[in-house]
């Protein structure tokens, strides 16, 4: 009977080698959640342990892609659905989640361009789009960050950055992105 507990890749594949070895071959379907319920971390970490347990589960693959492509991590979301390709070059899943990695490389290199031509409309159209691909991406936020700063869209910057100061108040991109924001805030104010 397969296992579906969502903790059980991980745990087992801590275990040592030879206490392993006898309850991979009774896994041969462990899959961790689909990412559609947005526990992307937890989601790409159990799909690389169900990996490790049985090479040939290829939804783990798919699920690990997408998991890894939600949070922006466009080459490992590449390389995940191109490993799983090879075990089944037939998987359309695993083509598009590459595509779509592929695709999020070349706007977020058009998005950077478009900031620093300080093309800001377009480089909050690509980072919107791309937070659409990646909505878990902390990377694509602060591109969005910035975009919005750069365009005057004040609130909406400084709500965007203060829901990121929540999970991520150490980063120091972001603090100055929110300090720039802030500044800019603070001089509109007092031209009033």
């Amino acid at each position: 009977m397969p296992l579906t507990c969502t903790r059980r890749p991980r745990a087992l594949a801590e275990r040592p080698a030879p206490t392993r070895a006898p309850l991979a071959r009774h896994l041969p379907h462990v899959a961790p959640p689909p990412p559609r319920l947005r526990r992307y971390p937890e989601t790409a970490e159990d799909c690389h342990a169900a990996i490790k347990l049985n090479p040939d589960n290829l939804k783990c693959y798919e699920r690990g892609a997408k998991a890894e492509l939600a949070q922006g991590r466009l080459a490992e979301a590449a390389e995940l659905a191109q490993r799983g390709l090879l075990k089944d070059p037939k998987d359309e899943a695993a083509r598009a989640v590459r595509q779509a990695a592929s695709l999020a490389q070349t706007r977020l290199a058009k998005a950077h361009e478009a900031i620093v031509a300080r093309e800001f409309d377009r480089a909050l159209s690509l980072a919107n789009t791309l937070l659409d691909t990646c909505p878990a991406s902390f990377e694509f936020a602060l591109l969005r960050i910035e975009a919005l700063t750069g365009l005057r869209k004040l609130e909406e910057a400084s709500t965007t950055s203060q829901k990121l100061m929540a999970l991520h108040s150490h980063d120091t991109r972001l603090l100055v992105l929110r300090g720039r924001c802030v500044g800019r805030c603070v001089r509109v104010v007092l031209r009033r």
